[in-house]
């Protein structure tokens, strides 16, 4: 079914640039030719004439098949998918001490960012001298090219194993979970009908979930610096509601629900430095590639039938992080943080920037 939609789309695509092509010669000439003639009922006339000729080409661009613009917008809502993958990730990793240093003393901290609007809270807690948990709660809300998430809680934990007592170049391995339950989306579909912008929205729920495993090796290089580097690997569920769109648009599309698929992996450092006794400074980033990207995302549209999306383009992309705290007391850090990716195509390039009051016992 998509093969013969995408033959026809070819087609049809071909037949209409012709088409205006040829409309946009006769339109040219006939301006030209009213232009040089002084006679007013021929100006006339040859405006008549012109107004013929785009008539003609509106007529046929509406009589095109509506799978000339389905398949295309279809893939746009495969591409959302994608972005709410990667956003919840960055979000999360927030909670899971990404912009804090590998190994550090008990804390929990309260944040809030915007840029996509997400407030918690996080901490970590040192079992023993190897041994630590990380992870927080938070509620966010982003957007991005054709969605709005009206509602995503996040939950995060992970454990860190840090071989403290290996020296001052050592590595660490963590493995934790991330569940994003009861998610809230709204989605546009924008699409052509006859030539004319349409659009089709849905409001469907959601739920994610999401493992992942991160093996490093930590530098404490001086008693004020702190280097990383890591590899790390994160597989991604997200599973969006049915939904029919509303209000009923010319061309509306039925959505059964669906589970998207998506393997992240990356290669990143981070450093962190403490300036004097008051400031500290964190920066990281890395080179992150999606794969094994799948998605059983369908649609049923009036006037055309079944589609199913297939082929979603894998993407490599960079993340990135910083931080700068302000010691208040020894115990007490006001941190300002930003995180984002640089991603570019339909995903889109995105960051958060917050504040954060991190306490340390």
């Amino acid at each position: 079914m998509i093969l013969q939609s995408f033959r026809s789309y070819s087609h049809e695509r071909s037949e209409k640039m012709k088409f205006q092509n040829d409309t946009s010669l006769q339109v040219a000439a006939v301006s030209a030719w009213c232009k040089a003639s002084n006679n007013s009922a021929v100006r006339i006339l040859s405006l008549a004439v012109a107004l013929c000729a785009v008539s003609g080409a509106a007529s046929a661009q509406s009589l095109l098949p509506p799978s000339y613009y389905s398949y295309d917008t279809v893939t746009n809502v495969g591409a959302i998918t994608q972005s709410q993958i990667i956003t919840n990730r960055i979000l999360a990793n927030v909670l899971l001490g990404g912009n804090e240093q590998i190994n550090c003393s008990n804390c929990v901290s309260a944040f809030g960012s915007v840029g996509s609007f997400s407030a918690g809270a996080h901490g970590r807690y040192n079992i023993n001298g190897q041994l630590s948990f990380l992870g927080g709660v938070a509620i966010s809300q982003y957007h991005g090219k054709g969605y709005e998430a009206t509602s995503v809680p996040i939950l995060a934990g992970a454990f860190r194993y840090d071989f403290a007592n290996s020296g001052w170049a050592r590595p660490y391995i963590d493995v934790g979970l991330v569940a994003s339950p009861g998610q809230s989306f709204r989605i546009t579909r924008n699409y052509f009908n006859g030539g004319i912008p349409a659009a089709g929205v849905g409001k469907p729920d959601g739920n994610s979930l999401a493992a992942f495993a991160k093996a490093g090796w930590v530098f404490r290089v001086t008693g004020r610096d702190e280097v990383a580097v890591f590899g790390e690997v994160w597989r991604s569920w997200q599973r969006m509601g049915s939904y029919v769109e509303t209000p009923v648009p010319p061309m509306p599309a039925i959505f059964p629900a669906a589970t998207d698929v998506m393997t992240i992996g990356k290669i990143g450092a981070q450093w962190t430095h403490l300036w004097g006794s008051s400031i500290e400074t964190h920066l990281n980033g890395g080179v992150a590639r999606t794969f094994g990207t799948s998605s059983a995302l369908h649609a049923t549209l009036n006037g055309v039938g079944a589609l199913t999306l297939t082929g979603l383009k894998e993407r490599t992309y960079f993340e990135y992080g910083a931080r700068i705290g302000y010691r208040i007391t020894p115990k007490l850090v006001l941190d300002v943080f930003a995180n984002g990716a640089i991603i570019g195509g339909p995903v889109g390039n995105q960051i958060h920037v917050g504040t954060a009051l991190r306490y340390h016992y």
